[in-house]
């Protein structure tokens, strides 16, 4: 004989199956996916990143420019930037901890707590739309490198 609980156990696990499919679809599909991220990049990174992620103010031709304070401007996440110079990992770990590289000061705020995963999934599959292909294979090779593109990411010595 079954117990009371097991009918509302199996109905969890046959929700959970379902759910698991929906996500699937939702991640799927890449114009979803995008879209999404456009619509989180518009509500909590345009501000300091540029509508159209070109970048906050300072010398969008100088990555390593710096506020009165000594901290980075927003870099552009288009083509112009260097967003594409850093593996997936990275960047989820920089939206996810905000600026948390001692040699990187900025006012980058962790989104870690406020942001799920899926939403930041989203958000880099709407930045690599900003891309050029070759840009986008290119950070593509530097998933798949140990160093995840870190070498770019280090301030050059003087």
């Amino acid at each position: 004989m079954r117990g009371p609980g097991s009918r509302f156990k199996r109905l969890g696990i046959f929700v959970a199956v379902i759910a698991s499919f929906v996500l699937l679809a939702l991640v799927s599909n890449t114009e979803d996916a995008v879209a999404l991220g456009r619509r989180v990049f518009a509500e909590n990174c345009a501000a300091c990143h540029g509508t159209h992620g070109e970048g906050g103010s300072g010398d969008p031709s100088n990555p390593f420019a710096t506020d009165a304070e000594g901290r980075y401007y927003a870099p552009p996440h288009d083509q112009t930037g260097h967003t594409w110079h850093h593996s997936d990992d990275q960047l989820k770990d920089i939206i996810i901890g905000g600026s948390s590289y001692p040699e990187f000061v900025s006012a980058m705020p962790a989104f870690g707590d406020k942001l799920t995963d899926f939403e930041i999934d989203a958000v880099l599959a709407y930045i690599k739309t900003l891309w050029e292909e070759e840009q986008r294979q290119f950070q593509a090779e530097v998933g798949r490198n140990p160093t995840g593109g870190i070498e770019f990411f280090q301030k050059p010595t003087p």
